[in-house]
Formats: structure tokens, C-alpha cells, sequence
């Protein structure tokens, strides 16, 4: 009897969201079905606990009691449970490393939900199934799940499997330049959102893409405004790390700093390697004619992520960014080898265009195919890495007139007692203090403080009049 209650508030508490409750009830029915040796309660208890600590920390804490639910489920203690925690694992790890792992996750525990007919978790796995395989190209199955899975929720009244759903589909009909039907699909997203009383994180999806529809319709206002509420909604998430995605968007498409620096924090601390590969194809285009060795290695770098986070649309985008530097360094045949492979690869994906990132390249349309693959493309420019984009980030890569600003930062100067002191323009010093940021991957002058204490010591008092 007690089992089954612990059992039953475990199951309440994952679904309002208490997930710290959950990994404490968890623990209680674990140690009551350990005593009883009943591996159906020991099963759900860890699926419960490895759920709670999946979606309140990430999936890597989740990872062992994970591997002990599977291990059960294999050997018949308990589908069911094994089906309901895999898309909570699976959501956790979400814009990270080696896609393959959730989405074969996905497919196994959308089977065992079938098989033990359950219907929810089904429609939920297979709605972040389709998430995922937006985020890493995969456009017709994002489409077939997506649409599937969005009319079977609808008519079940399942709202957060239908909302996770209509956003991957809505995503996907940007992709493929359908911006007006995108926009229809997230509206209704997020009225679905609205009506249910599910985590923000599900409202947050739909804004965040109605804001990327509008700004392929060139409604800019629209836009800007889509993606401000959708992190305003994101912060109010008990999954706070899914605020890195409107936020990430804002700085791709605005040239918000800010938003850039605050989406790169959340990207390390939580491992959302398709989240930094944005953000740093977005510095590699603020910084174009500026410091370009900088931008080079930023776009070098984004590549490299892009890779590993298996977005094959983002290492297109890469690709351009780099095939842009090849050729302002003169290798035209080598830019336009990436250029080709690249647009070849949208042709195949499906991609209307990369008219959506706003930093495409400036090179010349109608790329001819080439015979190499694309892989190797894309190993290639991976391994030719050229020499003098070595150091782009971190302290190494500021230049002197940089490390100037910087230390006077760490001074506590203000801008205008800067531009006095070094006789420049306050312009000249926002410009080199937005350098400065976008190479150290912050976004606050406190930031910057505590990085030029930690390089430079502590700063001599300084008078800004002398």
C-alpha cells in the first residue's frame, strides 16, 4: 500500500512539475520496494527518481539510474515505466552531442509504450521525436511525426504532446519556406499552450517559432516581439536551460549581444552544443571586417559544434561562414567547394533557402555540385583549419588595443574616463568593448572584471583625470 501511494505522488509531482519532490519520493519508494524486493516498484522508482534529477539537473546526472530502469525493462520488470522516463531523458538532452543516442531512445520507448497502450506517453515521445528531428535536419520525419502525433493529441485533449508537435511541425514549414503556414500552425500552438495548465517551456516553443515565421515574412516587429515574450516564458520554466533557445534566436536575428552572452552562459553550463554553435556563427558575423581572423575561427569553431551536435542545416550555415573567409583570403576554389557542398546538402534536406539565418555569405548563387561528398567536405574544412585563426577565444585573442579597454574596465573606468584616457571616440570604445565580449563569450562588465582580475591581479587605483 505504501508503494503504490509514494508511487502515485511520484507520478503527481512529475507532472506538476515538482521535480525535486519527485527525486525524494522517488528515494522513499525505492528503499520501501528494495525491502520487498519487488523489482516492478524498485523499476518505477528509479524511472521516477533518474526523471526528477533528468529534467531539474540534465540527463547526465539521470544517467545511471537511467541505465538500471532499461536494464529492468529489458527483463520484464517494468515497459511501461522504462517508456515514460525515456522522454523525459530524451528532453534533457535535447541540443546536445550524439543526437543518435535520444533518438534511438525515442524510437524504442515510442514501441513499449505501444505495445503496453499507453497512449500518452506514446503521443509525447513521439512529439519529441520530431523535435529532434527538426533540430538535426530531418524535415520529412519531423513533418510525419509532427502532423501525425499533432491531430492524434488534438483529438485526445493531450496538450503538451500536441504543442510539442505543432512547434516541430511549424519549425519545419520555416525550413522549407512555408513561413505563412508556420506562422498558423504556432498560433495555434500557443493557444493550445494557453488553455492547458502545462510547464511555460511548451508556450515558450510555440512564440519561439511563430518569431522565426515572422522574420521570414520580414514582419520584424512581429518578430522581435514573438521571441522577447518567448523568454519572458522561458524564465518562468521549471527547465530553465530552454531559455538558451528564444534567446539564442533573438541574437542570431537582432544582433542582440546580450541575449548571445546570456544563451552562450546557459549553452556551457548545460552542455547545448546546437545552442553555442549559433551563438557562435552569430559572433563570427558581427565581427566580419573588424577582426577577421577572429570571425574566422568563431565560424571554425561553429562548425566543429555543429557537427557534434549532428545539425546538419547548422553545419551548412557554417560551412557558408567559412567559405566567406576562404575567400576573402584568396582560396576562391576552396570557398566555393563549401559553398557548392553546402547548398547541395539544403537541396537534398529539403531547405528552401538560408535566407532565414540573416549572416548567409555574400557569394555569388548557382554553385555548381561537386563530386566529393559531402562528409568529406566537411572533414575537410574541419582539418584545414587555417594557421592565424588560432586563438579567437579567451584572453589570448584580444588585441592590444582590446586588452587596454579591458584592463581599464577592470579599473572600474567608465566609457566616456576611457575614450578620455586613451584619446579616443566613445564610439571606438563601445565598438572594442562589444569586441570584447563577443570573443570572451560574456555579456556584463562585471564579467569582464572578474576575468581581468583573474588575468591581469587586482587593478592599481586609478584616477581617470590624471
Amino acid at each position: 500500500m505504501r508503494a503504490r501511494l509514494l508511487e502515485g505522488l511520484c507520478h503527481l509531482d512529475t507532472w506538476t512539475g515538482n521535480f525535486d519532490s519527485v527525486v525524494v519520493r522517488a528515494g522513499q519508494l525505492l528503499e520501501t520496494a528494495g525491502a520487498a524486493g519487488d523489482k516492478w516498484y524498485i523499476g518505477r522508482a528509479l524511472g521516477y527518481r533518474a526523471a526528477g534529477t533528468a529534467l531539474a539537473v540534465g540527463a547526465e546526472a539521470a544517467r545511471n539510474d537511467f541505465t538500471r530502469v532499461r536494464r529492468l525493462s529489458v527483463e520484464g520488470a517494468d515497459a511501461w515505466g522504462y517508456a515514460n522516463l525515456a522522454w523525459a531523458f530524451c528532453l534533457a538532452r535535447m541540443f546536445q552531442t550524439d543526437p543518435d543516442e535520444p533518438r534511438r531512445l525515442l524510437d524504442e520507448a515510442m514501441m513499449l509504450a505501444r505495445e503496453a497502450g499507453d497512449g500518452r506517453t506514446a503521443r509525447l515521445t513521439s512529439a519529441l521525436a520530431a523535435l529532434l528531428a527538426v533540430a538535426t535536419g530531418r524535415l520529412d520525419d519531423a513533418h510525419r511525426l509532427g502532423s501525425r502525433t499533432y491531430e492524434d493529441a488534438r483529438q485526445a485533449g493531450h496538450w503538451s504532446a500536441a504543442v510539442l508537435a505543432a512547434g516541430a511541425d511549424a519549425w519545419q514549414l520555416v525550413l522549407r519556406g512555408s513561413p505563412e503556414d508556420a506562422a498558423a500552425l504556432a498560433v495555434e500552438a500557443i493557444a493550445l499552450a494557453d488553455a492547458s495548465n502545462e510547464d511555460p517551456l511548451f508556450r515558450m516553443l510555440g512564440l519561439t517559432v511563430l518569431g522565426l515565421a515572422r522574420d521570414a515574412l520580414l514582419e520584424i516587429d512581429e518578430a522581435e516581439d514573438a521571441l522577447t515574450r518567448a523568454v519572458v516564458v522561458a524564465r518562468g520554466s521549471r527547465m530553465r536551460r530552454w531559455v538558451a533557445l528564444p534567446l539564442v534566436f533573438r541574437g542570431v536575428l537582432f544582433d542582440d549581444e546580450a541575449a548571445l552572452a546570456e544563451a552562450t552562459g546557459v549553452a556551457k553550463e548545460h552542455d547545448l552544443t546546437w545552442i553555442h554553435a549559433y551563438a557562435l556563427l552569430a559572433r563570427a558575423r558581427r565581427l566580419r571586417g573588424v577582426d577577421d581572423a577572429a570571425a574566422e575561427g568563431f565560424a571554425q569553431d561553429a562548425l566543429g559544434r555543429h557537427v557534434e551536435a549532428g545539425n546538419t542545416i547548422g553545419v551548412c550555415d557554417a560551412l557558408d561562414e567559412v567559405a566567406f573567409h576562404r575567400r576573402r583570403r584568396g582560396a576562391a576554389d576552396a570557398a566555393q567547394r563549401l559553398r557548392s557542398a553546402a547548398t547541395a546538402e539544403r537541396e537534398r534536406l529539403g531547405v528552401a533557402s538560408a535566407e532565414w539565418v540573416p549572416y548567409e555569405p555574400d557569394a555569388e548563387r548557382g554553385a555548381t555540385r561537386d563530386d566529393t561528398g559531402f562528409d568529406e567536405v566537411v572533414r575537410s574544412a574541419l582539418r584545414t583549419r587555417a594557421p592565424h585563426v588560432a586563438a579567437v577565444h579567451g584572453w589570448e585573442s584580444l588585441t592590444p588595443a582590446e586588452l587596454q579597454v579591458a584592463r581599464l574596465i577592470g579599473a572600474h573606468l567608465t566609457n566616456p574616463q576611457i575614450a578620455e584616457r586613451l584619446y579616443v571616440s566613445l564610439a571606438t570604445v563601445k565598438t572594442h568593448l562589444g569586441h570584447i565580449f563577443a570573443k570572451l563569450e560574456i555579456g556584463t562588465r562585471s564579467e569582464l572584471a572578474v576575468l581581468v582580475r583573474a588575468h591581469e591581479g587586482a587593478p592599481e587605483a586609478t584616477d581617470a583625470h590624471s
